[in-house]
């Protein structure tokens, strides 16, 4: 069963949404890293994201942080991508740069050739 989640929320949490999951797939943001709206692709199945990447957060734990402490745990899906977009402002209530938007949209149309639309 394939679903679509739209996390907000503290990724902590993520480790009880995917518990059962085989194939997890997380877009985040990345700062600080390369022009806005840049894409990256890990397999942080494979290995640890780069915290360079994943440094900024607004959460207690990060994303990073999350998946090493899925992998202690031995809670890690089978299969776990994380694209990352890299974020152009980061303020209070700032939305998507028009390059961010552009990237977003990349990533969605890349992922809706694996989740079939219901």
């Amino acid at each position: 069963m394939e679903a679509i989640l739209a996390w907000d929320g503290e990724p902590i949490a993520l480790l009880d949404r995917w518990d059962h999951a085989t194939e997890v797939v997380v877009v985040d943001a990345t700062a600080g890293c390369g022009s806005p709206g840049a894409i990256r692709r890990f397999d942080a199945r494979r290995r640890p994201l780069p915290a360079r990447f994943f440094s900024l957060s607004s959460h207690a734990m990060g994303l990073g942080e999350t998946i090493e402490t899925a992998r202690a745990l031995g809670r890690l899906p089978a299969s776990l991508i994380v694209y990352g977009i890299e974020g152009a402002d980061f303020g209070f209530g700032a939305g998507l740069s028009p390059e961010v938007a552009r990237s977003a949209n990349r990533v969605v149309d890349r992922l809706s050739t694996v989740v079939p639309a219901r």
